[in-house]
């Protein structure tokens, strides 16, 4: 019963265990001679570079992988000037007007403008994409949700300010640039 090792390009015995081929028995009942050698020392080469090609294949797979997510990320998308300018232009209601101290406000009654304040939440805004449920009317609606809790619960007195800013920053910013996708699409 001859063995061999598999190995890859630099003549490394692939797996962390070591790979080896095994050849049992000829079908002649005959022994192994010198030619049979050479062929399954062959048919061994021949297997290290499957192995090594499919697991350069594999790395090749994921870095083009990283690189897709590396330039779709838009992270550095900011809110323009105009933006901001058209954006202070607007006249903004006094918050009873919306009831927005209540947990039965109403979010889709406001326009997309209407749930933007500065700059930095329009740069939050259009970090968001337009996917089904992840989406900036879904941190608004969160972070609405934190600052009526806020109100309604009396939970900012125990939290210092600080820490109350924290939680609705989070609120907003908890599912930035999110595409879509579930935990077992993210996996996969």
């Amino acid at each position: 019963m001859p063995a061999m090792p598999i190995r890859n390009r630099n003549f490394q015995i692939i797996g962390e265990c070591g790979g080896v081929a095994k050849i049992i028995n000829k079908l002649n009942g005959q022994p192994f001679d010198e030619n049979d050698e050479q062929l399954f020392e062959a048919f061994t080469i021949f297997c290290g570079l499957g192995i090594n090609n499919t697991l350069m294949y594999n790395e090749l797979e994921k870095a083009m992988a990283r690189q897709k997510v590396a330039i779709e990320v838009s992270y550095h998308a900011t809110a323009s000037g105009d933006e901001v300018v058209c954006l202070q232009r607007e006249v903004i209601p006094d918050a009873s007007k919306w009831n927005l101290g209540s947990l039965t406000f109403d979010d889709f009654s406001l326009t997309q403008d209407q749930m933007t304040l500065l700059r930095c939440l329009i740069t939050v805004k259009r970090n968001y994409r337009n996917v089904t449920y992840h989406n900036w009317r879904h941190a608004f609606n969160v972070a609405h949700n934190m600052f009526a809790i806020m109100k309604t619960c009396n939970v900012m007195s125990s939290f210092e300010e600080v820490e109350c800013l924290a939680m609705f920053v989070g609120c907003l910013c908890h599912d930035l640039d999110h595409r879509g996708t579930n935990n077992s699409f993210q996996e996969k």
